[in-house]
């Protein structure tokens, strides 16, 4: 799983790029984690969504199509998972129907890639 800044964002809504999700994300957003005081970690814990989460390197318009595939799967898992452990029905189903919205998103995408390459669709 991501750095709880990353699981944070996720479960308010927020939009966390791609590249949080990838294995170099999820690694550099624990190592950010680590560099923090106890003092700071615990106030991480409170404010959950407002933390600042590492700097990408490489946006989410710049991956290669199976770094980007790779991390938008996590994405969508990490969702799901959150949903099923939130206590709050309706931000279960709100949290379930992003993940789904996601799945579409990136079926479509992969679709185009795939459109564009020249190859057959999946």
């Amino acid at each position: 799983m991501p750095a709880t800044s990353v699981i944070g964002k996720v479960a308010a809504s927020i939009y966390v790029p791609l590249w949080h999700f990838t294995t170099e994300g999820i690694a550099e957003g624990y190592h950010h984690m680590s560099n923090w005081t106890e003092v700071g970690k615990r106030l991480a814990n409170v404010l959950q969504s407002e933390v600042e989460l590492p700097p990408i390197k490489i946006p989410d318009e710049f991956m290669g199509f199976e770094i980007f595939f790779q991390a938008a799967d996590y994405q969508v898992k990490v969702l799901r998972e959150i949903a099923k452990g939130e206590i709050d029905p309706l931000k279960q189903m709100v949290l379930s129907e992003e993940a789904a919205i996601w799945t579409a998103a990136y079926n479509d995408t992969t679709r185009y890639r795939w459109a564009q390459l020249g190859l057959p669709r999946l």
